[in-house]
């Protein structure tokens, strides 16, 4: 249960900054993406909009953490297809200074621990 809150508070303390000045400016969204995608389309209020569900899918998942678990799925599921999808081939394609780096690390940093998380409070064995 402890270590639900601490991906739940992990996740509050990376999209309180980002998922609300994704939403609202343009110039947040490209500090965001290191300005290495367009950030001026209505995909960037989709993406801010999908971080700020998350945000308080995860302040509830302090309270409840077992019932909020999915949230937790989910960002393991969308980072990491949009790794597989984007972040990777861009990066095979651009080199490395295409890709935003911080955004990049921490996707992947979810997608490594988060499982490790959940299979140490839900031991499927």
């Amino acid at each position: 249960m402890t270590l639900l809150r601490v991906a739940y508070s992990l996740n509050i303390l990376i999209l309180l900054p980002v998922a609300l000045t994704t939403m609202l400016s343009i110039r947040g969204a490209e500090a965001v993406v290191e300005a290495n995608f367009s950030a001026d389309t209505p995909y960037r209020i989709l993406v801010g909009c999908l971080w700020s569900a998350i945000l308080a899918c995860s302040i509830l998942g302090l309270f409840f953490p077992q019932r909020m678990v999915g949230i937790l799925i989910l960002k393991v599921i969308y980072k990491a297809l949009f790794l597989g999808l984007v972040i990777f081939p861009l990066w095979h394609s651009k080199g490395m200074n295409a890709v935003p780096i911080g955004l990049s690390l921490s996707f992947l940093a979810i997608v490594l621990v988060w499982p490790l998380i959940l299979w140490k409070t839900y031991p499927w064995t």
